[in-house]
């Protein structure tokens, strides 16, 4: 059977963007994309920390790493995903324990390409760029078709 959950893990973006309200926002674009797609949302608080659940009775306290492998495709919402390739950080090697699961990554940042080598060194589907809630539930919904 195939898979029909994306993990989408988040990063703040912004002060009034925590981690929370960009994996709901690109979450919402996800569901509402058209291909029913189940999302389970993730927050990364900041380098070195684990991912958090945010969702169901048993929130924070899920371990990551059998959902990515029980998943269809993880979404890492980065602010930066560019600096997150350069530094070896939290996004940047869960892309590539996703790669090595047979996981495929996509990925959407507010910041401008600037190095998209380092989106093939992640093996990132596709890399989207948003900067407001309303960027990041549309470019779920361009993901919901992706994927």
């Amino acid at each position: 059977m195939i898979p029909r959950t994306v993990l989408v893990l988040a990063t703040p973006f912004a002060e009034t963007l925590n981690a929370a309200s960009v994996a709901d926002a690109v979450g919402r674009g996800l569901r509402t994309g058209g291909h029913g797609w189940e999302v389970d949302t993730w927050t990364l608080d900041g380098p070195g920390a684990a991912p958090k659940c945010l969702h169901g009775e048993h929130s924070g306290d899920i371990e990551f790493g059998p959902q990515l492998h029980r998943a269809r495709a993880l979404v890492l919402a980065d602010v930066d995903i560019w600096r997150a390739a350069g530094a070896a950080d939290g996004t940047f090697i869960l892309a590539t324990d996703a790669r090595q699961r047979g996981v495929p990554a996509f990925a959407v940042t507010a910041a401008p390409a600037s190095d998209l080598f380092a989106a093939r060194i992640m093996d990132l589907g596709a890399v989207l760029h948003a900067r407001t809630a309303g960027q990041l539930e549309a470019a779920g919904a361009v993901l919901a078709v992706l994927i």
